[in-house]
């Protein structure tokens, strides 16, 4: 795990320059700045500024409660090394449910980083058996004026259609969970283009 974890952290550092940052097609407000290592593995970077500072927007992701105000209606985490995050879109469904997304929380530094890798997905989710071996990074940083910067990196990806696949999956999902996020604190339309406000959010 050790090894896994210095991959991860070490990679999305050593490249955080490297790639010239471009818009997602279709997500204006998402740069993508991805990148491939020297030894051919992937590293999927796409960010995004909110109008929010980052204690807030650590709270977000890093607490049960923050996950429910906007990415599922029914998630929970435990922050601690080892511990666990869980969610479900179905507002009826449970924790503990298997058919739940999960991941294994591999690290994080409080307000700054939270390093996770999936140990659970949904029936049906497309190549499950290679997701688990891409570790998710997600990186804050103040941006000025109040605003922070969120990053979220995939670092692992393989080459070949699988991959591929799996990649072009999280190249949209996740520029998706971005402006989702971005909506909530801003209270502009959301990625679909529908009224999305922290408030509303919290129902």
């Amino acid at each position: 795990m050790k090894t896994l974890l210095m991959t991860a952290a070490l990679a999305v550092a050593a490249f955080a320059g490297a790639a010239e940052a471009k818009p997602v097609p279709g997500r204006p407000h998402v740069d993508d700045s991805s990148l491939v290592q020297p030894d051919g593995q992937r590293i999927l970077r796409e960010s995004i500024i909110i109008a929010a500072p980052r204690d807030k927007v650590w709270t977000a992701w890093a607490s049960s409660e923050g996950l429910k105000s906007w990415e599922a209606p029914v998630a929970a985490i435990d922050l601690r090394v080892g511990g666990y995050l869980e969610a479900t879109y179905d507002p009826k469904g449970r924790l503990g449910d298997p058919n739940n997304i999960k991941h294994e929380v591999l690290s994080y530094v409080p307000g700054e980083l939270l390093v996770f890798r999936n140990v659970q997905t949904p029936h049906g989710f497309p190549h499950a058996d290679l997701f688990g071996k891409v570790s998710t990074v997600i990186q804050l940083e103040d941006a000025g004026d109040g605003k922070t910067r969120v990053t979220v990196s995939g670092v692992g990806y393989g080459s070949g259609q699988d991959w591929d696949q799996l990649y072009a999956f999280f190249h949209t999902g996740n520029a998706y969970l971005l402006e989702m996020l971005k909506a909530h604190f801003e209270g502009g339309p959301g990625p679909d283009g529908d009224a999305h406000s922290e408030a509303k959010a919290k129902g």
